[in-house]
């Protein structure tokens, strides 16, 4: 098995088939027709996969970014 962005793999494939879980949450509020906020959230919970072969302190990843838009 490999996981190509990670540059993660197993040639014995004992590792599981399982990468992982991920939720994704995104909000956008307009301001005006020419202003807005952007933010969003993804959180990752660690599979089989991963957890054999390069597990994290915790088994998670949090992800946050928050940006801003302005059109002219």
């Amino acid at each position: 098995d490999r996981w190509r962005p990670a540059n993660l793999w197993d040639p014995t494939g004992r590792a599981g088939t399982h990468v992982g879980t991920q939720a994704d949450f995104r909000l956008r509020y307009r301001v005006g027709p020419h202003f807005e906020f952007d933010g969003g959230l993804t959180l990752f919970d660690e599979g089989a996969f991963v957890r054999a072969l390069k597990p994290s302190p915790n088994g998670r990843a949090t992800f946050v970014y928050l940006a801003t838009e302005f059109k002219f």
